[in-house]
């Protein structure tokens, strides 16, 4: 049998977990915008990274690099065919086929004229889940971001030149890439 002492004493443990938990809730969510509220000066710190969260452009300007192997269409256009140092190329890289639901790894590297890795980073691609039954998309779209600037991970700086940039993903065991070429200029 509980004494009156226990049952008081848990009763005091839950309701300060509680206020706690009412504390914590509201403080962390006074902060929290979702990202379609999110602004061109809203940044997020990581590991040293500063990530500011921006809008793709409305349209695409720039050349469209194509290709195709295995049951599967890789379609990569730029968002300009130049870009200035420091600013963001934008890459729309759509998958059309039926492995298009399959690729779940990209992997983007950028060189520059003298073979040069700029940007070399690994992409993680999301896929929703399907219902049981449903018929997998036969076509898929993400969007990769180049920042024409010095990447940490690569320790090379970015000047105008003529750069080439891979999109290489793996399809059963075989690999699919895409080449390109963009134009950086000066500021």
């Amino acid at each position: 049998m509980l004494s009156w002492a226990k049952i008081v004493g848990f009763i005091l443990i839950i309701l300060a977990v509680s206020i706690l938990g009412a504390y914590s809730y509201m403080y962390s969510n006074s902060s929290y915008r979702s990202y379609s509220e999110a602004t061109a000066t809203d940044s997020q710190t990581l590991k040293g990274y500063v990530e500011t969260i921006v809008e793709p452009p409305s349209k695409f300007y720039g050349p469209t690099f194509t290709e195709e192997a295995l049951g599967l269409k890789v379609i990569a256009t730029l968002s300009n065919s130049s870009v200035r140092v420091g600013e963001t190329l934008w890459i729309n890289v759509k998958f059309v086929g039926e492995k298009a639901c399959s690729i779940i790894l990209a992997r983007i590297t950028v060189t520059n004229s003298r073979g040069q890795k700029v940007h070399d980073v690994y992409v993680w691609l999301p896929h929703r889940t399907l219902a049981p039954g449903a018929e997998r998309p036969q076509e898929e779209s993400y969007m990769f971001t180049w920042k024409t600037s010095k990447d940490p991970s690569a320790n090379v700086e970015v000047t105008p030149d003529d750069y080439t940039f891979l999109i290489k993903v793996k399809v059963d065991e075989n690999e699919v890439t895409v080449k390109g070429t963009v134009k950086v200029v000066g500021q």
